[in-house]
């Protein structure tokens, strides 16, 4: 994975778990307090802890593999489709959040909890933090998909021959055998 990509991947992993946290902190105080849409807000907070677990996870995993891990020498198949397969189900599970919220919030004079004061301010809020989730988990997804999930740079290991490449090599070699000439040099 190029160094670019993998930056993209690390950021949007620590970027996933703090606004997974958000989510859990923000609609955890509405399954307190609220009884009729105890579910939706349930929801909420399961979304918000499976996405700040799985980021966790897999910046555990790329610290690992940092220092060795054995999960990154050779990345299977399975495995790197089973985490695109389960990063696209957080992608569905954020769209739907965000719908069901969107629905209640956003929409005007779509139900009584819209006009509920400062605590309908802060779920609007709330409503968007859950669209930037969904596009997070968006871009981590399609990078999953592409090269796998733990954001490493590809490496050169110390087994790899290093091979120079350029006008180094064919310099040495022409000039050994007598006919090599700096250019604008003229023969005598």
């Amino acid at each position: 994975m190029p160094l670019w990509l993998s930056t993209i991947l690390l950021m949007a992993r620590i970027l996933e778990f703090a606004f997974g946290l958000a989510v859990i902190g923000l609609y955890s105080e509405g399954v307190s307090q609220d009884s009729e849409y105890y579910l939706k807000w349930c929801f909420a907070v399961v979304l918000g802890t499976l996405a700040a677990i799985t980021a966790m996870i897999y910046l555990l995993l790329a610290w690992s593999c940092r220092y060795g891990g054995e999960l990154c020498r050779s990345p299977d198949s399975k495995w790197i489709r089973a985490s695109f397969l389960w990063e696209l189900g957080l992608c569905i599970l954020w769209l739907s959040l965000f719908g069901v919220f969107a629905h209640m919030y956003l929409m005007p004079a779509s139900s009584k909890v819209a006009n509920n004061g400062s605590t309908a301010f802060q779920m609007r809020e709330a409503v968007w933090i859950d669209l930037l989730n969904l596009a997070l988990w968006i871009i981590s997804a399609s990078i999953t998909f592409q090269n796998g999930p733990i954001p490493l740079p590809d490496r050169v290991s110390e087994a790899d021959p290093v091979v120079e490449a350029g006008p180094v090599v064919p310099t040495v070699i022409l000039k050994a055998s007598g006919s090599f000439q700096y250019p604008g040099h003229r023969q005598q």
